[in-house]
């Protein structure tokens, strides 16, 4: 959830580490945990951390996680892979 103020984009998280609308490089992080509220801290904490870091700390937590940058980059943790649906 993002829109524009002043010609700024803002987003509806706010990074603790500024205090400020976040800023991440990512479009969207979802998480595939036992539980909703799980699935929802890691899925904000992820983006709020970037892809980068996002990305070694779901490795590093072994998360089910799928990142989605601003850049339409596609990147699936190796725990997700156990829960897509292949084909053929």
């Amino acid at each position: 959830k993002h829109w524009k103020k002043n010609g700024e984009t803002k987003h509806h998280l706010i990074d603790p580490a500024t205090g400020q609308s976040s800023q991440s490089d990512l479009a969207s992080v979802t998480v595939v945990a036992p539980d909703a509220m799980t699935a929802d801290v890691w899925a904000k904490s992820l983006f709020l951390s970037g892809k980068k870091k996002g990305l070694e700390q779901a490795k590093k937590m072994h998360l089910a996680a799928l990142f989605i940058t601003k850049t339409d980059e596609v990147i699936a943790s190796k725990h997700l892979l156990p829960y897509v649906w292949k084909t053929g």
